[in-house]
């Protein structure tokens, strides 16, 4: 018992700084407790523990979660369980604050896969309401968007030469939210996107549940001065 007192008071409240933010031990005695501070744009190294297990708690933000072959968003009060000797990796899409429970934690009980550090997201955009509204995306960033074919030249000329346009391949007459959804889910899910930038609320729920492996930043809330990078 003495033991373990003095392991818990030794390790309690050290704070660890990474290049993703930083970590909180609150507790590293037979059992390990930390809290974490992720920010935005940052990911952890894909790594994983032959010794510890450990389960993930998101108190707020919006994370991307990879366990094993698994990708997925993580919302607050969601949590994961990660055995031993899996993979994983989290990404901050926001600033996030997570808990970490786990078995002891040893520093060389990490083995790295990839290192940690800035997250280039796969990134995509739509163009009404948000490329029309002045975002500028990083040249070669796709668009998927609700115009078809025919509306081509509604389309700013220096967008069409700096970045692919994913159009609806229906005709004008068929255009609806529906069809809308229907077109940008199907292209977020194909081409891997990660982050996709949208302003149509209806549009917005409706691919949060139809593409589990992509945040959907909902530019109608978010108050954007040039680009949407530094958000």
């Amino acid at each position: 018992m003495k033991k373990c007192l003095k392991n818990l008071s030794k390790n309690k409240n050290k704070t660890v700084d990474k290049i993703w933010g930083y970590e909180k031990i609150i507790v590293n005695g037979e059992y390990c407790g930390k809290k974490l501070l992720l920010n935005r744009g940052f990911r952890c190294s894909l790594h994983y523990h032959k010794k510890k297990d450990e389960v993930f708690y998101l108190i707020r933000g919006i994370v991307l979660m990879e366990v094993g072959d698994k990708k997925w968003i993580m919302n607050p009060e969601d949590s994961v369980h990660v055995p031993q000797n899996t993979l994983h990796r989290f990404t901050g899409l926001t600033n996030a604050q997570i808990i970490e429970f786990s078995s002891h934690h040893e520093d060389d009980d990490s083995y790295r896969k990839e290192m940690s550090g800035k997250a280039n997201l796969f990134q995509a955009y739509d163009y009404d309401g948000v490329i029309s509204a002045g975002i500028q995306p990083e040249k070669g960033t796709p668009i998927i968007t609700n115009r078809t074919i025919d509306e081509v030249e509604k389309i700013d000329e220096e967008i069409r030469k700096n970045h692919p346009i994913y159009f609806n391949p229906i005709s004008l007459n068929d255009k609806t939210i529906d069809r809308a959804i229907e077109w940008k889910s199907f292209m977020i899910n194909k081409l891997g996107v990660e982050e996709y930038f949208e302003d149509t609320p209806e549009i917005v729920v409706a691919l949060k549940k139809l593409c589990p492996k992509c945040h959907i930043v909902n530019i109608g809330k978010s108050k954007i001065q040039g680009s949407v990078q530094n958000t």
